[in-house]
C-alpha cells in the first residue's frame, strides 16, 4: 500500500480500476471474431461489468465529487477514447496500464483537493500544513512511478508542470494571477495531467511516437480543457469552483469572449498543422479518434458566456470547534452504551438490543462509515470502531436470541429471521440516505434512534425484567441522542468566528425556528419524541431494578 493512503480509497481505486479493465476487454471481443469460446468469455464478462455498474452507479450518484469518480471520468476520455486508439495501444497492454494509469489520476485529483481547499491562500507564501502536503502527494506519485518502471525524463517534466499549474492555480484563485502570458501558461500547464498518463503509455509500451502526432495531442488536450470550462462554466459558477473562463473575465471583462474565441483558433489551426504532416491515413485516423471524444473545444464562444461577472472561488461551510468536540462526545457517548449493553448481555445471558433496532444500527453505521465518505470526517471516522463494535452485539443477539423466543416457528428460525432482518435494513438505510439527500445522516439516524427508544420499551415490557438492560444503558443513550441534537443545532447557530452561542434563549431560538437541513422541523420534532421516551424508559427501568431487589446504579 502507498503511505499516506486509506485502505478505502485503494480498494475503491482498484474496483474501479478493474472495472473500466473489464470494460474494455468486453469492447474488444465485441469487435472479435465469433466463436464458443469467445461467446462464452464474453457471456462472463458481461455479467461482471453489469453487476460492477450497478453496484458503481448506486454509490458514485452520491459522490460525484470524490477523486476516484473524477478520475475515471478522465481516464475514459483521455485514456481510453484517445491516447489508446492514437497510439494503437494492443488489448494485452491496455489491460496492464489500466489500473496504474487510474490510481496516477486519482493521486492528482487528490493532490487538486488540498489545491482547492485553500484556494483563497497563496500556498507559496503561506507554507502550512496543505503546502507540504502537496509536496507529500508530488513524492508518493515519484516513487509509484519509479516503481512501475515508468520514470524518465519526459515523466518527470510532466510530473513537475502538473506542480506548477497546481501553484498557477493557486494564484488565480488567491487573485494574484494578472497578466495575459499567466492566463495562457495556466491554460497550457493544466493538461498536464492526461499529458503525464500519454507519456507513461508511451513510456510502458517502448514505442517512438511521431513529433507531429505529439504535437497535435497537445494542442487537442489545451482545447478539450477549454471546451470543458467552457460548458460548465454556469455550473461552476454556482459552484463556486475554479474556472479558467473567469480569469479571462477577469482580466478582459466583456471581450473575453474574443480572446477565447483567438485562442481556440490558434490551438486548431497549430493542430491542422501538425496533422498535415501526417500520411494520409494517419491523418484520417487521429482526426476521428479526436472528433469521436470531442476534443477540439466549442464552436460558439459567446453563446456560452454568460453576462454573470468573474468567478469566485468560495470554500465549503466550515463548522466551529465545539461542534467537532460536541459530535465526537456524541460518538464516544453511544460506545459507553454500547460497552454497558455488551457487559450485561454476557452477564444476563441475554442482548440487550431488540432485534429491529440492532439491524438499522448496524446498517447506518456502515454505510455512514465505509460508503458515504470514509474518513471525510471525525463523525465518519468513528463510526468504524462503532460498527465493530455492534457486531459484537450482533453476536449476543445470535448466541442468546432463541432462549427468548416464545414462538416454536420463531425459535427455529431465529438465526434465519436475523441475517433476513439486517439484509433488509441495509437498503433501506442505503436509500433512507440517498432518496431524503440526507449526507449527514440526519433524517435517517434520528429516525432509527426513534425507534429504538419505542423498541427499548417494548423489550422492557415484554421481558417483564431488567435483563440484558442497566441505567447506564438509559443514561448513555439519552446522551449520546443530547449530544447529537446539540452537534446538529450548532451547525446551523454557530461559526468558526462565533464558535459558541451567546446564550442559552437564542440557542433554542434558533435551534427550533431553523428551517434547512441539517436541522429541519422534522428532525427536531424526532428528537423531541425520542428526548420523551428516553426518560420514560429510564424511570420504567429504574423501577423495574428496584422491583428485582438490585441496585439501579451499582449494576451496571
Amino acid at each position: 500500500m502507498v503511505a499516506g493512503l486509506s485502505a478505502p480509497d485503494v480498494k475503491w481505486n482498484l474496483y474501479m480500476a478493474w472495472l473500466w479493465l473489464y470494460a474494455h476487454i468486453l469492447n474488444e471481443l465485441d469487435a472479435s471474431e465469433e466463436s464458443m469460446k469467445l461467446q462464452r468469455v464474453r457471456s462472463v464478462l458481461r455479467r461482471t461489468v453489469r453487476k460492477g455498474m450497478k453496484n458503481v452507479s448506486s454509490i458514485t450518484a452520491s459522490a460525484k465529487k470524490k477523486p476516484i469518480v473524477k478520475a475515471t471520468k478522465i481516464f475514459d476520455r483521455y485514456v481510453a477514447s484517445t491516447y489508446f486508439p492514437s497510439l494503437n495501444v494492443p488489448l494485452a497492454s491496455k489491460a496492464f496500464l489500466t489500473p496504474p494509469l487510474l490510481f496516477i489520476e486519482y493521486l492528482v485529483y487528490r493532490a487538486d483537493e488540498v489545491a482547492e481547499r485553500q484556494s483563497d491562500i497563496n500556498l507559496a507564501s503561506v507554507k502550512g500544513s496543505d503546502y507540504e502536503k502537496l509536496y507529500k502527494y508530488k513524492k508518493i506519485l515519484e516513487k509509484f512511478l519509479r516503481i512501475i518502471g515508468a520514470w524518465n525524463e519526459k515523466v518527470s517534466t510532466q510530473v513537475e508542470n502538473g506542480e506548477k499549474y497546481l501553484r498557477c492555480e493557486n494564484l488565480a484563485t488567491s487573485g494574484e494571477l494578472t497578466s495575459r502570458e499567466d492566463a495562457i501558461k495556466l491554460i497550457e500547464l493544466r493538461p498536464s495531467d492526461v499529458r503525464l498518463l500519454r507519456e507513461i503509455t508511451s513510456t510502458k509500451l517502448r514505442k517512438k511516437t511521431s513529433v507531429d502526432l505529439e504535437n497535435a495531442l497537445w494542442s487537442a488536450e489545451v482545447l478539450a480543457d477549454i471546451g470543458n470550462d467552457l460548458e460548465q462554466y454556469s455550473q461552476d459558477l454556482e459552484d463556486g469552483k475554479f474556472n479558467i473562463i473567469s480569469t479571462f473575465i477577469t482580466l478582459y471583462g466583456t471581450s473575453a469572449h474574443e480572446e477565447i474565441q483567438a485562442l481556440i483558433d490558434h490551438y486548431r489551426s497549430r493542430i491542422e498543422s501538425s496533422l498535415r504532416r501526417l500520411d494520409n491515413t494517419e491523418r484520417m485516423r487521429v482526426r476521428e479518434i479526436l472528433d469521436a471524444s470531442n476534443m477540439l473545444g466549442v464552436e460558439d464562444v459567446s453563446s456560452v458566456i454568460s453576462t454573470v461577472g468573474p468567478l469566485k472561488a468560495t470554500k465549503s461551510p466550515s463548522v466551529s470547534y465545539p461542534v467537532v468536540a460536541t459530535g465526537a462526545l456524541c460518538v464516544f457517548a453511544w460506545m459507553a452504551a454500547y460497552a454497558a449493553i455488551i457487559y450485561r448481555g454476557y452477564s444476563d445471558r441475554t442482548y440487550g438490543v431488540p432485534v429491529p433496532a440492532l439491524a438499522a444500527n448496524l446498517s447506518w453505521e456502515f454505510i455512514y462509515g465505509f460508503i458515504l465518505d470514509p474518513f471525510g470526517d471525525h463523525i465518519h471516522a468513528l463510526s468504524i470502531p462503532c460498527f465493530f463494535i455492534d457486531l459484537i452485539i450482533a453476536w449476543q443477539t445470535w448466541k442468546y436470541g432463541t432462549q427468548e423466543a416464545h414462538s416454536p416457528w420463531v425459535k427455529r428460525n431465529f438465526h434465519r429471521l436475523l441475517v433476513v432482518t439486517i439484509m433488509m435494513a441495509g437498503p433501506l438505510t442505503y436509500y433512507g440516505f440517498k432518496d431524503l439527500e440526507d449526507p449527514d445522516g440526519e433524517y435517517t439516524g434520528f429516525a432509527i434512534n426513534l425507534i429504538m427508544s419505542l423498541l427499548f420499551i417494548a423489550m422492557l415490557v415484554r421481558r417483564g425484567t431488567p435483563a440484558g438492560q442497566s441505567m447506564y444503558v438509559a443514561l448513555f443513550k439519552w446522551i449520546g441522542t443530547l449530544l447529537a441534537w446539540v452537534a446538529t443545532a450548532l451547525t446551523v447557530t454557530t461559526s468558526p468566528e462565533i464558535p459558541l452561542p451567546r446564550n442559552l434563549c437564542e440557542f433554542l431560538k434558533k435551534s427550533l425556528s431553523n428551517r434547512r437541513y441539517p436541522l429541519t422541523p422534522l428532525i427536531n420534532v424526532m428528537y423531541a419524541i425520542t428526548f420523551t421516551l428516553d426518560i420514560t424508559y429510564s424511570a420504567m427501568l429504574y423501577r423495574s431494578i428496584r422491583a428485582a431487589g438490585l441496585s439501579p446504579w451499582r449494576r451496571f
